[in-house]
């Protein structure tokens, strides 16, 4: 009479009451449910429960090593501080389960389901764990890396610039582990998200460190820097531009490394739309736990095999037209402008490569003219007359007549109506 009055009263109340059960042996094949079980401590190392419905079971401190729980319902149960070392956990079913202080390390985790689960912090994982999925802390390097790398190239000669390159992309790294980690604790479950990384902080902590990082990183790019005028015994007379920080390949190597470029990004987008309407499989490779890090990996791998082929192939060819030029008395002469492919051209030619310059004044005008180049390049038979007429101003007027002998140098006039030049 008793046990049928309780049984009436949970019910009025909406409640259900759990099942008496005997834990299941350790080797054997589950029959049955197994909802509210008392397993605590249970040693079930190797045994099969697939499918197993394991409901707000208590395996608190349970030994479920290498245990088979594929498609199980673990919905709501406790499994903290549960030994789940090497268990195959395929499509289970962690929903608002406690694995406070679980041992995940080595276990499969493809398609498995923690929403809402309490204590997704603390458990402990792998970084790449089987399925190839990587924690997102160590995912994130990656792309960081890239970014530094993509940063750095340009401020490498400025210290203060380049340290504020390395704590910004410090704190975006921070920022982006932390929000992930803190969305998955709250919401989510992802279990590829929980551990820190290199950085060992909570999520909160996280964020803000790396808003921090952020603000500091801003400093450097307001401190004021002296202009940096032309190198000693330098004149830079039009546009000239720098060489190519990359190296050069030729059309053939340009053109594979463009189609593997392209086949990277066609992969990335096919699988990134096949892993939104959940297409791919839970096991395997191709696994959905694998997805964000075959993503990142072969996007980074693919943005860089397309800035290889868009590196530019006539660096150190001769340009056929000028559009700048730097006379780097007595050493060499750097000449910049377009190849006949009408492609970037660099070029540097020893010093005694300049035959002559001709400045041109036109008679009237206020500015102070432009200057004609003709360059002998190594080995050439001819010299190479330009046509090009770059603007120079009176100073570098001045300090052409002074750095060059008086015999390479012709001043010529010309009238305003645009006559030819007259000596």
């Amino acid at each position: 009479m008793l046990i049928a009055g309780s049984l009436i009263a949970l019910s009025l109340f909406g409640a259900t009451p759990c099942p008496s059960l005997t834990p299941v042996p350790d080797h054997g094949s589950p029959h049955g449910h197994l909802a509210c079980a008392d397993l605590a401590g249970a040693h079930l190392v190797r045994a099969d429960l697939t499918g197993a419905d394991l409901h707000g079971a208590d395996l608190t401190g349970a030994d479920l090593s290498q245990a088979d729980l594929r498609g199980a319902d673990l919905t709501q149960a406790d499994l903290s501080r549960a030994d789940l070392r090497g268990a195959d956990l395929a499509d289970a079913n962690l929903t608002q389960a406690d694995i406070s202080g679980a041992d995940l390390r080595g276990a499969t985790l493809a398609g498995t389901s923690a929403v809402q689960a309490t204590g997704l912090l603390t458990v402990r994982v792998d970084r790449v764990g089987p399925g190839a999925y990587v924690q997102v802390g160590y995912l994130l390097l990656g792309p960081a890396a890239a970014l530094a790398l993509a940063w750095a190239r340009r401020r490498w000669r400025h210290p203060r610039r380049l340290a504020g390159v390395v704590v910004a992309v410090a704190g975006l790294y921070l920022l982006c582990t932390g929000a992930l980690r803190g969305l998955a604790a709250a919401v989510t479950g992802w279990l590829w998200a929980v551990d820190p990384g290199p950085v060992g902080l909570n999520p909160l902590a996280q964020l803000a460190f790396g808003a921090v990082a952020l603000v500091v990183a801003a400093f450097p790019r307001y401190v004021p820097r002296r202009p940096v005028g032309e190198p000693a015994g330098h004149l830079a007379i039009g546009r000239p531009t720098p060489g190519p920080r990359s190296p050069s390949f030729g059309p053939r190597t340009r053109g594979v490394l463009a189609l593997a470029g392209g086949l990277g990004l066609l992969d990335v987008g096919v699988v990134f739309v096949l892993w939104l309407l959940d297409l791919l499989p839970a096991r395997g490779p191709w696994g959905a736990a694998s997805v964000p890090g075959h993503l990142v990996v072969v996007g980074v791998a693919a943005v860089c095999l397309v800035r290889g082929a868009r590196a530019p192939a006539d660096a150190g060819t001769q340009p056929v037209a000028l559009t700048g030029i730097v006379l780097a008395a007595p050493s060499y002469v750097w000449l910049s402008g377009t190849s006949a492919g009408r492609r970037p051209a660099n070029r540097a030619v020893p010093w005694e490569s300049l035959e002559h310059v001709h400045l041109v004044h036109t008679l009237g005008a206020t500015a102070a003219g432009t200057a004609m180049f003709t360059i002998r390049p190594p080995g050439a038979a001819e010299p190479v007359e330009y046509p090009d007429e770059l603007p120079v101003t009176g100073a570098q007027a001045d300090r052409l007549r002074a750095i060059l002998p008086s015999e390479l140098v012709t001043e010529v006039a010309r009238a305003q109506d645009g006559d030819s030049p007259r000596l």
